[in-house]
């Protein structure tokens, strides 16, 4: 991501015959170096500096549908950016927007992220998850809520999360348990996810957060539902 930062400066003609003489010409010259020309006696000279703004992508996958928005963010975002498993994760404060991605695990997220999340505490965030609960349910809001709590004193910029499919094995281990977690009647309509749609979604996320200007993508493929939390 870039800071375009403007100025101007504005060169006005001076009474006597002598220096508007001298316009003509310079309002050519102008003209042929792209100057915004504003009247015979001025014109102003536009230029813009580009600051690179340092972004990471940090995520953590049990079964590798977080690491498939981490991987869409990661090409969504606008250069100079780093994506890295929050096991070989970077020290937070050496960048100016940390986006973390995690799973739930016991409405919460994953022990891995929440470490990495204590340590962004000065930090600029945006915060994405995948979960088996339906989107907007209370377990994935209560997921969403402690991920930043645990980030206590950052920036949060935007949030997102959407269903991840959930594989058979965690299925049939959530089924046995007593009570059942809140979100197993949900699971059946994650199969499939992230999808495309999810993916449309996610960049609308970017840009509400002010991490990318483009109008939002459809991409190309759909994740075909063979990856988890």
């Amino acid at each position: 991501m870039h800071i375009l930062i403007s100025w101007q400066v504005a060169l006005s003609a001076k009474s006597g015959s002598g220096s508007q003489n001298m316009y003509p010409a310079a309002l050519n010259r102008g003209a042929k170096r792209g100057l915004q020309i504003s009247t015979p006696y001025q014109f102003h000279i536009h230029r813009t500096r580009r600051i690179s703004m340092k972004q990471l992508v940090v995520y953590s996958s049990q079964s590798g549908n977080t690491q498939k928005l981490a991987e869409e963010i990661f090409r969504q975002l606008p250069e100079e950016k780093e994506i890295a498993p929050v096991s070989e994760a970077p020290d937070p404060s050496a960048y100016d927007v940390v986006c973390i991605g995690f799973w739930l695990k016991g409405g919460q997220p994953d022990p891995a992220s929440q470490a990495y999340l204590k340590k962004c505490g000065n930090c600029k965030l945006f915060l994405f998850a995948s979960h088996g609960a339906a989107r907007g349910s209370n377990p994935a809001k209560l997921g969403m809520n402690k991920a930043i709590e645990l980030a206590d004193g950052a920036t949060i910029l935007g949030t997102f999360s959407c269903q991840g499919e959930v594989p058979a094995k965690v299925l049939e281990n959530a089924a046995n348990k007593d009570p059942k977690p809140d979100w197993l009647d949900d699971a059946p309509s994650a199969k499939g996810h992230p999808n495309g749609n999810d993916f449309m979604d996610l960049s609308e996320a970017l840009t509400k957060a002010g991490l990318k200007t483009e109008a939002p993508t459809i991409k190309g493929s759909v994740v075909d539902g063979s990856h988890a939390m």
